[in-house]
């Protein structure tokens, strides 16, 4: 079974403090362990690498 490269999350709703500011998760990319997020107040788009985000938001993202 492949992985998918792309993991929707727009839909989980999840939302977390990243640079002291309110972000939202919107796709997690398999390949290279980067996820796009939305600044909810300046409703601007960003890359960040997995290994910042908070470790309850990466249980949610990716258990395994």
């Amino acid at each position: 079974m492949k992985k998918r490269a792309i993991i929707e999350l727009e839909e989980k709703n999840i939302i977390f403090e990243y640079n002291n500011k309110k972000v939202k998760a919107l796709k997690f990319y398999t390949k290279d362990r980067t996820i796009e997020i939305v600044f909810i107040e300046e409703n601007k788009k960003d890359k960040i690498a997995f290994i910042h985000i908070p470790k309850n938001i990466k249980k949610i993202i990716s258990p395994f």
